[in-house]
């Protein structure tokens, strides 16, 4: 497969996610409307406290609900969709291009695109780069840039940064647009104290005033294309490349207005396929914002990015500006799998550039660079003025290795999105909690809480809840003698193909051949060893392949004995749909409901039930080697023979020892091992079973009161739909009760990037 078709593969696969995308994005769009609503309610209700004669209690609940973090966390992970749906839509790969100022990068871009100086700014002169470019391979295409500028607004807003940024936030306000050409120099020069750090950033607010005639038409232009190259130039460089004090030196302000310059053309490689190269301003460069550009340029647009840096001959290493930049890189994207589309570029100068020869320092910065513990996908050595070096073979190793590692890199976009819709459940149910919480300490003054236990509780409890426990325990009593039927066919069909696992005579001829420590006792040996190891490994391999789903089945059968309406109703309030396994919903349930000390023997058996597991090495194992160790050299005639008569006797000898112990097991098996695995979860539930209803032994604390104590706590949540349904509820919290019944519909799954 060509890099051109690889990278056609990925947008195809790409674009085919985009539906689901927007489908989820409206969704997540319909519950933040949703969840808008309860100020609505909230409002109304604060409007009306005298007329519904509210309490100071349930007014101060009312006024505490606030919807903000929800909805500023829900609007993130909106915006991170609309991003996602935007990358996933495109028709190319994009690659960013970052580092220091002077690195090499707008070199590296030249060499890929075939553009020079007159469009890509590369002058060594000091900082060139403008405007950031994006930068197009469209095979069969002439040169076209198209540039969008930024409008009166967004001028604004970049130039009271700036005064933000010197003076203080709110120092200095532009009252409009014309405002910038009104700031006087000369009065904020004096403003600045004498030493200030802020000098630098202070000369380019400079350029934004004293060459406001110069850009501000282009504020009303939009977007502009243009197809002259040294037209070019003046939007997207700082300067034409002489140095300062030249006659020849023309120095430019159009950059300033510029939003993007996107440039179309031809690469030199144009088997590279569709891919866009995203140019970014120097780090370094000390205008205004120059890292977040740098970490949006990533975050938003790209999906690799090629840091290039430059060794100095003779003094160049490996120093604190790498790593500064490295963990901000690494703070940004941790939980997108950097190790799959981040490359490092060092670039290799030549004894006929203005730098000189740098390839020591190239490779000890190399060396110190991969002996770190960074997330890289390949740092390279690569002269980036080399066109032919770029091209085939830098060029085509970055794109090879982003088409094999494509889907971690998406994978990493989508725990990151899975991290903010996290967070957003977590808001939600925060507010959910609030909602409740207001239900419970109103509806306690309108029903009689006790009354209403009293005529539900042995429905609950002895009907529901004990006697679904007490059938499933005495289901697994009458199977606690049987044989486990898949546990047994998994063990009848490894030692039926054990007899795969011995060598043959070829494989052995071939190894006593050999010589030197390959006697026949050697061989003889080395081989019952390996055979012992394999062996072993088949039965710890049944831990996966048969326990775990049969312990999962096992802890399922008793969450939702305790969850559902039929049992113990527990997933009113914590509901299995928001964990992924049922050890996490029973770890969760007694850290936040089991906590207080009177549930601490109803705690014990929640978390013994989530830490158990059953594993061959775990209850098995040891009874099983005492077996298979019986694979020993024992009795093994050292008498000299041929190689081929060794390696016969060798296979017999094996052969006959495989024999015995595969007998040994099965009889071992057959007597008892085959009905461990029932009788082990047997026991489990016993134990379970038994702390949750017989009296505590330290303080002889009823066990059924003490569930009856629980249930009393958690009335209102565990049976929220009742007292809606079935309650005359005030007015005051119909409203609640009816948005509380609403919300508990949502589950984490409406949150959850299973795209």
């Amino acid at each position: 497969m060509t890099i051109s078709e690889g990278i056609s593969q990925i947008i195809e696969k790409r674009n085919a996610k985009v539906p689901a995308l927007k489908h989820k994005k409206e969704h997540l769009e319909s519950i933040l409307a949703q969840i808008q609503e309860i100020n609505a309610i909230r409002d109304r209700m604060l409007e009306n406290a005298d007329k519904l004669k509210m309490s100071p209690d349930v007014r101060s609940s009312i006024q505490s609900i606030s919807t903000i973090n929800f909805e500023n966390a829900m609007r993130q992970l909106i915006a991170f969709y609309t991003n996602t749906i935007e990358r996933f839509s495109r028709h190319e790969i994009n690659i960013a291009v970052v580092g220091s100022a002077r690195q090499g990068k707008s070199q590296l871009l030249q060499s890929i695109s075939n553009l020079d100086n007159s469009v890509i700014p590369a002058f060594a002169n000091n900082d060139c780069t403008g405007a950031s470019s994006v930068i197009k391979n469209v095979p069969g295409t002439t040169l076209t840039a198209d540039i969008s500028f930024r409008d009166e607004f967004e001028m604004a807003e970049a130039v009271q940064a700036y005064l933000d940024n010197i003076f203080g936030e709110g120092a200095i306000r532009l009252e409009s647009f014309e405002g910038i050409k009104r700031l006087s120099v000369s009065d904020l020069e004096m403003r600045i104290p004498k030493g200030s750090a802020k000098k630098t950033k202070f000369d380019h607010l400079k350029k934004y005033i004293e060459h406001f005639d110069e850009w501000k038409d282009l504020v009303h232009k939009g977007r502009i294309t243009i197809t002259d190259p040294n037209e070019i130039q003046r939007y997207v460089a700082q300067h034409n490349g002489e140095k300062e004090g030249s006659s020849l030196r023309k120095d430019y302000y159009y950059y300033l207005a510029v939003k993007e310059a996107v440039i179309s053309c031809e690469f030199n490689n144009p088997e590279t396929g569709s891919i866009v190269l995203r140019d970014t301003i120097g780090l370094g460069d000390t205008s205004l914002g120059i890292s977040d550009k740098m970490l949006e340029t990533i975050s938003v647009h790209s999906d690799a990015a090629v840091i290039v840096r430059r060794p100095e001959t003779g003094t160049g290493k490996l120093d604190e500006t790498d790593e500064t930049l490295y963990d901000e890189l690494n703070k940004a994207f941790a939980k997108r799998n950097m190790s799959k589309w981040l490359f490092w570029l060092i670039n290799h100068t030549t004894q006929d550039s203005i730098y000189g020869e740098n390839s020591d320092r190239c490779d000890a910065f190399k060396a110190k660079l991969d002996s770190y513990d960074w997330s890289i996908a390949q740092s390279c050595i690569v002269n980036a003025a080399d066109k032919r070096e770029v091209n085939e073979q830098f060029l085509p190793t970055v794109l090879r290795t982003l088409i094999n590692n494509i889907d971690a890199v998406d994978d990493g976009i989508m725990v990151e999105m899975q991290g903010l819709a996290d967070k957003v459940y977590s808001e939600f149910k925060a507010i959910q909690g609030i909602i409740k919480n207001l239900l419970i300490q109103g509806t306690t003054d309108v029903v009689d809480t006790t009354d209403f236990l009293d005529n539900r509780w042995n429905e609950l409890y002895d009907s529901g809840l004990m006697k679904l426990l007490k059938e499933y325990k005495d289901e697994l009593s009458d199977k606690k003698d049987e044989e486990s039927v898949a546990f047994k066919n998994k063990v009848v069909e490894i030692l039926k193909n054990s007899v795969n696992l011995l060598p043959s005579e070829a494989e052995l001829l071939t190894q006593l051949k050999k010589g030197g420590k390959n006697r026949g006792i050697d061989v003889y040996t080395m081989r019952l060893d390996k055979l012992r190891t394999e062996f072993t490994r088949e039965f710890i391999n049944i831990d996966e392949e048969i326990f775990d789903a049969q312990v999962a089945a096992f802890k399922r059968r008793i969450v939702d004995i305790f969850t559902e309406d039929n049992g113990g109703k527990l997933g009113h309030l914590l509901p299995v749909s928001d964990f992924d396994t049922t050890d996490e919903w029973l770890t969760a349930f007694a850290e936040r409901y089991l906590a207080k000390s009177r549930y601490d023997q109803f705690k014990v058996a929640f978390v013994m039930l989530s830490e158990f597991s059953l594993t061959v090495r775990g209850f098995l194992m040891h009874r099983i080697r005492d077996r298979i160790d019986k694979l020993n050299p024992t009795c093994y005639d050292d008498q000299r023979l041929s190689d081929e008569d060794e390696a016969k006797k060798i296979r017999l000898s094996l052969s006959r020892k495989l024999k015995d112990v595969k007998e040994e097991l099965l009889q071992k098996f057959q007597d008892e091992l085959f009905r461990e695995p029932n009788r082990v979860f047997y026991a489990i539930i016993s134990e379970f079973y038994d702390r949750l209803n017989f009296s505590y032994q330290a303080n002889m604390k009823d066990a059924e009161k003490t569930w009856e104590k629980f249930y009393s706590e958690h009335l209102i949540e565990i049976w929220s739909s009742e007292f809606q349904d079935d309650m005359k509820l005030s007015e005051l919290y119909r409203d609640w009760s009816e948005l509380s019944d609403s919300l508990s519909k949502i589950t984490k799954q409406d949150f959850t990037s299973n795209i």
